[in-house]
């Protein structure tokens, strides 16, 4: 019995195959050509010398003292050290607020 039920239901999916492929059209493949870009030249990078901003020139004098010129200037604390890395820590995490929003 099962036997014949299975025999049956392949007759009928093998009539429904055919039939679906004598109803879709044969397509042929795509091709596809090859994309060809256009050469372009390679443009010469043009170097420009800018003057070194953190190297001033050595005749210019700008008339203020150089950090460490005072000798009767206190020595830093850890106190003074840690205050100055808080500014910058704190300057950074605001520009950085400023920069996401």
């Amino acid at each position: 019995m099962l036997k014949a039920q299975a025999e049956e239901l392949t007759k009928n999916f093998q009539a429904q195959f055919k039939q679906l492929q004598a109803s879709k059209p044969v397509r042929k493949p795509l091709v596809y050509r090859q994309q060809i870009k256009p050469v372009r030249p390679k443009l010469r990078l043009h170097v420009v010398q800018q003057e070194d901003d953190d190297y001033p020139d050595p005749d210019w004098d700008n008339s203020l003292p150089d950090v460490g010129d005072d000798p009767d200037a206190s020595a830093w604390t850890l106190d003074d050290h840690q205050n100055a890395i808080d500014l910058i820590i704190g300057y950074k995490r605001e520009m950085s607020k400023i920069l996401t929003n």
